[in-house]
């Protein structure tokens, strides 16, 4: 008969051991804002501004430095859940990783005033010598760290190939993407060297639901045309990306 309590007390302590988004943002914004999303834009030195307490904050802000960016996007979410449960990082981890299910996706475009293809090719790939394609990992427990090498073709840049880094835990998950061969703005202008555009997102599971961290940073070539169009473009790829990850975590069949 004392089995059932001690069962219901860890299976308690199982969820209210999770931190409240509160405890983990900087400043005390509120819960509609953060529903809807904040953003920080940084055209010259970078700060972090926004970015919450995570085990892998440390990392991300080491690269951040290493990068040295002249310009940057900060953005913070909230996706509220009603029954939030540390199992459901391993689902948030193999959406992330489902490279292939990026291609097709559309953002929408300031300078065009409508909806634009934003990947055209998406794959995980064997690696950038051989190039052999490869499906989409699919993760049975939390690694502690993963690589892969992916490929994609956007409108704006045209065709480059990146690596992605994971790393997880019952705690969050964090990704880094970094491009391993130069960006070539509208497929002609190169703007951005390897390595120079790097995308960073941050998850973690709370008791209120999943706060999602993203940072898009860059280290440019000062070509005015492209840095005036930047923010506008980085938020709407953030935005896409971003509801994206939330129609495929709030679909049960996903």
């Amino acid at each position: 008969m004392k089995f059932f309590p001690i069962v219901l007390f860890f299976l308690t302590l199982n969820i209210t051991a999770l931190p409240s988004y509160r405890d983990l943002i900087p400043q005390d914004f509120p819960i509609e804002e953060l529903t809807l999303g904040i953003t920080r834009f940084h055209n010259q030195e970078f700060t972090v501004e926004i970015m919450p307490d995570s085990i892998y904050s440390e990392i991300l802000l080491q690269g951040i430095e290493d990068l040295q960016p002249n310009m940057a996007l900060e953005g913070l979410f909230f996706l509220p859940s009603t029954e939030p449960q540390k199992e459901d990082i391993l689902r948030a981890l193999n959406i992330m990783t489902s490279v292939s299910k990026l291609q097709g996706l559309q953002y929408y475009s300031a300078s065009r005033g409508e909806m634009r293809l934003l990947f055209e090719e998406s794959e995980v790939l064997s690696d950038f010598e051989n190039r052999f394609p490869l499906p989409d990992p699919i993760h049975h427990s939390l690694p502690m760290r993963v690589e892969m090498n992916i490929h994609q073709k956007d409108l704006t840049f045209g065709d480059s190939d990146s690596s992605v880094v994971s790393y997880s835990s019952n705690e969050a998950i964090y990704m880094e993407q970094k491009n391993q061969t130069p960006l070539r703005y509208s497929g002609l202008i190169r703007v951005i060297r390897p390595q120079g555009f790097q995308t960073r997102v941050l998850m973690i599971p709370c008791k209120e639901g999943i706060l999602y961290y993203g940072i898009m940073a860059a280290d440019t070539l000062n070509i005015r045309a492209f840095k005036e169009r930047a923010n506008n473009s980085f938020y709407n790829r953030m935005v896409a990306v971003y509801h994206w990850f939330v129609e495929a975590y709030t679909d049960p069949k996903s």
